[in-house]
């Protein structure tokens, strides 16, 4: 029991002293009115409109992530998303049919500064999910539909992980001493 106490703590102090610093809340240095929080800076991002009904899911997904408790008055960030989709057939059938497939989704994002204009961060994204083909046409386009939506999911995740990584990688070489 003490070995695994032991072994506890010393993971403790080993992330402590390298740097870490969690993504999500503050980082411990300076005052409270210099921290950033990645939550607040996202309910400062207006997210664009995307075409498509997946486009529609996507930003949908991508308001319930940033915007948890509604979006600030005023915003500083423009997010710019294009989706894009491909298929790949994977398992075939000694008569040619397939029987599973492979849908790929891809997001490139860019986040624009309404300050001054520039580009803050921007980037792709990119997520698979598969499903299987079935002799029912129906239930190939509700498991087709069900990956996609997973997929979209995984992007929206993605991407709130780049940003909030964006975000805090500026906040820490804001407050690093100058040379």
């Amino acid at each position: 029991m003490s070995f695994r106490l032991g072994i506890i703590l010393a993971a403790a102090l080993l992330t402590a002293s390298c740097g870490f610093r969690p993504l999500y809340a503050p980082s411990g240095t300076g005052s409270a009115s210099e921290q950033l929080f990645a939550f607040d800076v996202f309910r400062k991002i207006e997210i664009g409109l995307i075409e498509d009904r997946e486009g529609q899911f996507f930003r949908n997904k991508m308001i319930e992530l940033l915007h948890p408790s509604g979006r600030a008055r005023v915003v500083e960030y423009d997010l710019n998303t294009k989706l894009n989709e491909s298929k790949a057939n994977l398992a075939v059938r000694q008569s040619s049919d397939a029987t599973r497939a492979n849908l790929t989704m891809t997001a490139v994002y860019t986040l624009i500064s309404r300050t001054d204009g520039t580009i803050v961060a921007r980037g792709t994204v990119k997520s698979t999910s598969g499903y299987n083909i079935f002799n029912s046409e129906f239930q190939t386009l509700s498991a087709e539909k069900s990956a996609r939506e997973r997929a979209l999911i995984d992007l929206a995740q993605q991407l709130r992980l780049r940003l909030a990584t964006e975000f805090i990688r500026g906040d820490a070489e804001s407050q690093s001493p100058q040379k």
